[in-house]
């Protein structure tokens, strides 16, 4: 085989690999043909779509999952005004989640939901906290209209926000919305699992919560022994769902909690038929 020949096959398997990384690298990390008409689409989009808004394209990402383009879109002047679109690498327009996001109001919810959870945090993470908890923390009770209607969705309580009521970029009571549809749910440990004990760590939470000026409407409530080294538990276990805030009351409160506990017990059978 001469060198002519070698040099052939040389360049040949050459290209080949380039041809291969290339490919790859499309595939990996997309290519700025495909993002420059990503970004066109997206900017046609918004001012065919959207006329006299100040949405921006703040970036457009690829992602080698479905090797998709998204376009993540903001308002200066509207902080639930958030969404994406999406493309394919020609630049076709394959989805827009404003209605998904911004109009239904889930923006919305979940400004207000993270605005809660983050005055819980201040109790549940301070030093002052007197209870070890696997997992402590508050969320508002707003759902989706449709859901809400589900007849089979009775996890959802009556109290509930609808949240395509509620009012974008709209300044709530945060403390309000919690005394209205706050919910905490709380996992403490310890060794000792009674009624008489999981009434008095319930009026504990309660004073910690009213002393910080943080109102709730119900807790989830569960009471578990603590990991062993090997990451296990004992089968003992107090479990009470959606107690009532006003229910965490000194004078009779054990009473309650073993009915709520019986309560919670015939709930989960039920649920698991």
């Amino acid at each position: 085989m001469n060198r002519k020949i070698y040099k052939g096959l040389a360049l040949t398997f050459a290209l080949i690999l380039i041809g291969g990384l290339g490919w790859f690298a499309n595939g990996l990390l997309g290519n700025p043909v495909s993002k420059a008409l990503a970004q066109k689409t997206a900017e046609a989009h918004l001012s065919d779509g959207y006329p006299n808004t100040d949405y921006q394209i703040k970036a457009v990402d690829y992602s080698f999952k479905d090797g998709r383009y998204t376009a993540h879109i903001i308002s200066p002047s509207s902080i639930d005004s958030t969404f994406s679109l999406q493309m394919d690498h020609w630049g076709k327009l394959l989805w827009d989640s404003y209605d998904s996001r911004v109009k239904n109001g889930w923006n919305t919810a979940m400004r207000l939901d993270g605005a809660y959870r983050a005055l819980t945090d201040t109790v549940f993470e301070a030093d002052t906290f007197p209870y070890h908890a696997d997992i402590a923390y508050g969320t508002l009770e707003i759902h989706r209209r449709e859901a809400m209607e589900d007849p089979l969705a009775d996890e959802i309580p009556d109290y509930a926000l609808v949240m395509e009521e509620l009012v974008l970029d709209h300044t709530y009571d945060i403390k309000a919305l919690g005394a209205e549809v706050g919910h905490l749910i709380v996992y403490l440990e310890q060794d000792t699992i009674t009624n008489a004990e999981a009434a008095k760590l319930l009026m504990g939470i309660r004073a910690q919560f009213d002393k910080a000026g943080i109102p709730f409407r119900v807790i989830d409530f569960h009471l578990q022994t603590p990991k062993t080294e090997g990451e296990q538990r004992s089968d003992l276990r107090l479990d009470i769902e959606s107690f009532p805030y006003e229910s965490i009351d000194a004078e009779g409160l054990e009473t309650r909690v073993a009915e709520a506990v019986e309560a919670t017990r015939a709930y989960y059978a039920q649920m698991e038929k």
